[in-house]
């Protein structure tokens, strides 16, 4: 997928550094100072030096357990083996006060192989201190299961990231979006003419799932919000982020997290398409998603299926009374929902949603869209991380 940055102040202040047990030192002459503090904090982590590492909050987002997002765990709950880590960048929140930098983790023989951590550092008395780390779980290797079955591997990819005032106050936060592959294709091995029926593994041979997830993160540090907003096999298709620019602004890309009100907290918009697989034959249908923060979380509170039975409609921002407003307009297809072409459907933000009262057809302004049953299918339940026994290994040989 295209990678999509909105980028409000944050401003990139480092070269890539590598570094390697106590070995670290910086190779960037941008703000040395933040380097070593960085590097003095992760090697205390991967040496498990809890004293060193002073008074610190931690959120964890792993692949691992249902729930997926850990706040505020213990120090000793974060601590995880890291052989080798590399800061990648250095990022500006307040000038001279505070930064978040970004650090990846590799990690030889466990089963989990690379994390992703963000650190928070605040500036007091002219220095700089970790205050909060973000761990997500990167690549997660799952042995076969039962013994003889072929591996999976769990790799997340950043696909989006935005950044803005979703929540209002002072802490804006980052929106990010992963796709997270699911694998057994290319870690089986000769394990794709395994009886499966016989053996009960886990999971197929040869089999993938691709789900896409978005987290909500303050720029102070902590994790808010994670969720599951789509999912995608090669056999049954599924959802998977909408990226086509020709049905309006506000569906292109994906996701938007746009200002509708001045001085208010930003609405994000999530287009998501529903994509046929080799055993469904389904028409693509694409739907756009408005959510607001309430609460400790996302609510949606608007939907409107911009492709469904043929018919297309552009979306796209205009000024209104109250702000900025929507406006669909039917572009062609219409026969088939009933629907005039040229039709334009005008959405007013109420403050709390968007409504429209122009009287159109009941085919223009329907719900179709089914993709959201796609969620609940090939759920999967993931076997505790541990490596095999010796005895173990040698019978997957």
């Amino acid at each position: 997928m295209k990678r999509l940055f909105i980028v409000g102040v944050l401003v990139s202040l480092s070269l890539p550094l590598w570094a390697r047990g106590k070995s670290a030192a910086s190779t960037s002459d941008s703000n040395p100072q933040i380097t070593a503090a960085v590097t003095q904090w992760m090697t205390a982590f991967q040496n498990r030096d809890v004293a060193a590492l002073g008074s610190v909050g931690f959120d964890e987002w792993d692949i691992t357990n249902g729930n997926g997002l850990r706040k505020n765990i213990a120090i000793e709950a974060a601590l995880h083996p890291i052989t080798e880590f590399r800061i990648d960048r250095i990022m500006t929140l307040v000038p001279d006060q505070q930064v978040a930098v970004s650090v990846q983790e590799i990690v030889e023989d466990e089963a989990v192989r690379e994390w992703e951590a963000t650190l928070t550092l605040d500036r007091s008395g002219g220095s700089w201190r970790v205050t909060h780390v973000s761990h997500v779980m990167i690549e997660y290797h799952m042995y076969g299961y039962p013994i003889g079955c072929p591996d999976t591997v769990f790799r997340r990819e950043e696909v989006a990231t935005l950044d803005g005032n979703l929540r209002g106050g002072t802490d804006p936060s980052f929106v990010r979006v992963f796709s997270m592959s699911r694998d057994t294709d290319s870690w089986g091995g000769g394990a794709t003419d395994l009886d499966t029926e016989s053996t009960k593994c886990q999971m197929t041979p040869e089999s993938s799932v691709q789900d896409l997830d978005w987290i909500v993160t303050a720029w102070s540090g902590p994790m808010l919000f994670a969720q599951r907003i789509g999912r995608s096999t090669p056999d049954d298709g599924g959802v998977v982020l909408y990226e086509g620019n020709s049905n309006g602004s506000v569906t292109r890309g994906g996701v938007r997290l746009e200002t509708i009100v001045t001085g208010q907290p930003g609405v994000l918009f999530l287009s998501r398409k529903y994509e046929s697989g080799e055993k469904a034959t389904r028409m693509p249908e694409a739907r756009l998603s408005a959510y607001v923060w309430k609460g400790d979380g996302l609510k949606n509170i608007w939907d409107f299926d911009f492709m469904r039975k043929g018919a297309s409609f552009a979306v796209d921002k205009k000024s209104g009374e109250h702000g900025v407003m929507l406006e669909a307009i039917l572009q062609q297809g219409g026969d088939a929902i009933g629907c005039p072409e040229g039709t334009v459907i005008p959405y007013e933000w109420t403050g709390s949603t968007f409504k429209s009262t122009a009287k159109v057809k009941g085919g223009c302004k329907s719900s179709s869209w089914s993709g959201s049953g796609v969620l609940n299918r090939n759920g999967f339940k993931v076997p505790p991380a541990k490596a095999p026994s010796e005895n173990e290994q040698q019978a997957n040989e």
